[in-house]
């Protein structure tokens, strides 16, 4: 074969390997199945790992290898739950003395850190104090009030009533008090005498204009008792509620007086009405008491609690026993002599407020948790 033949060949043989290697594939090595496992045999497995994988997701686990949001939830759910009745238990050992209990007594009474951690951990706890008819006084009001008044003895030093010696005699008042604010809204119920957010309004602007205006309240009630306003009105409230049952339920006069501090002027005054003059005119020209000789005598509506606190029990007893319209001789009191007339009565219940409220206490059906 000639030269030119070999090397006509050659070029065609290379063009053609050129053409082949174009239309050649990448080179794709096939993974290798276990040894003794056939295609249909593999197939299968997977067909069962990811039927397995659609049931997980399906009764709602999520998908293998992630965290659901719905099993976080309700197993943080279940831990916040479980941690909160461990709290609950840990409170009530705490608070709830055992029958074999001490009483601990402190020669001082002052706010303590321990004060303020259960007032905080006692107000997340629907736990009570005690109960009431049936009625609920929770251990977060009563651990609450105790801080008041325990704050209010830190700043200012044996400004507690005689009654109250240490920690046990505080608690117990506290608990007395509370006690006796539900038997008042009982009762105010049980009579429809309501207290509305007016009402409290009305009598807060009154407090806060008496004392400097509402900035000074909020000021004292911070600095003195560790009190906000909104705890300050339901304070309000309470005493709002014993104010209207005085009012509403309980025997009142409206009283007049005429004060002297020289027995002869009580009897020329006495002399005088007794001749006919208005006891009115006769108030404002001889009465020594400057705030109710201007208006006749007249110092309002006023209960046996007020009487016998303000004045004394002789002066009660001696106004409540007068009828309507009439006057009494001449009745000595440390303040001079008084000769007193009524000009109405009202009411159903011829008691002082702490006499009716002790015998309605002592029927009620009372439980105590702690002391």
């Amino acid at each position: 074969m000639k030269p030119i033949h070999i090397v006509h060949k050659i070029k065609e043989s290379g063009r053609h390997l050129r053409q082949r290697a174009k239309n050649l594939k990448p080179f794709r090595p096939k993974r290798s199945l276990p040894v003794g496992v056939s295609s249909d045999q593999f197939s299968e497995v997977i067909k069962d790992k990811a039927s397995l994988a659609a049931d997980y997701v399906k009764k709602g686990y999520g998908t293998l290898g992630k965290l659901d949001p719905k099993r976080v939830f309700k197993y943080g759910l279940v831990i916040l739950l479980g941690l909160y009745i461990i709290g609950g238990i840990i409170l009530s050992v705490i608070v709830y003395p055992n029958k074999e209990d001490k009483k601990s007594k402190s020669d001082t009474i002052k706010l303590t850190k321990r004060d303020i951690w259960l007032e905080k951990f006692a107000s997340i706890y629907p736990l009570p104090a005690a109960t009431v008819n049936g009625s609920y006084v929770g251990l977060g009001e009563f651990y609450r009030q105790v801080s008041y008044l325990k704050s209010f003895n830190s700043q200012v030093p044996d400004s507690l009533s005689k009654e109250i010696t240490d920690e046990t005699s505080l608690k117990k008042r506290v608990l007395d008090n509370l006690i006796e604010t539900v038997i008042v809204r009982q009762e105010a119920k049980k009579n429809k005498i309501e207290v509305t957010q007016a009402d409290v309004d009305a009598a807060f602007k009154s407090a806060a204009d008496a004392n400097g205006g509402t900035e000074q309240i909020e000021k004292v009630l911070k600095n003195l008792y560790n009190m906000d306003t909104d705890r300050f009105k339901k304070l309000i409230k309470d005493q709002l509620y014993r104010e209207k049952i005085r009012e509403k339920l309980l025997i009142q006069v409206h009283l007049k007086h005429i004060l002297l501090t020289d027995q002869s002027k009580a009897d020329a005054a006495l002399a005088r009405i007794q001749k006919g003059e208005t006891f009115e005119a006769v108030a404002q020209s001889a009465s020594e008491d400057s705030n109710s000789k201007a208006k006749g005598g007249d110092i309002g509506w006023l209960g046996r609690d007020d009487l016998r606190d303000k004045i004394n029990a002789d002066f009660e007893k001696a106004a409540f026993a007068l009828k309507k319209g009439e006057t009494s001789g001449i009745i000595k009191t440390q303040f001079g002599y008084h000769i007193i007339k009524i000009e109405d009565k009202k009411g159903s219940i011829d008691k002082s407020f702490s006499d009716w409220l002790g015998e309605v206490k002592q029927q009620a059906h009372i439980r105590k948790f702690v002391k």
